[in-house]
């Protein structure tokens, strides 16, 4: 009985630690497609919204 609580735990650290690397892959995704849409406009500063 034991020996299921600690793998029902285990179970959702891994659920967890999942969630967490989807989450920042996806933020990494949006600061990389931010960085080569912005820096860019940001160092020619040919840029309309600046």
């Amino acid at each position: 009985m034991k020996s299921q609580t600690v793998h029902l735990r285990t179970l959702h650290m891994d659920k967890f630690i999942f969630l967490l690397a989807r989450t920042h892959s996806v933020l990494m995704s949006c600061i990389i497609y931010g960085a080569v849409y912005y820096f860019p406009c940001v160092v020619g500063s040919g840029c309309h919204f600046f």
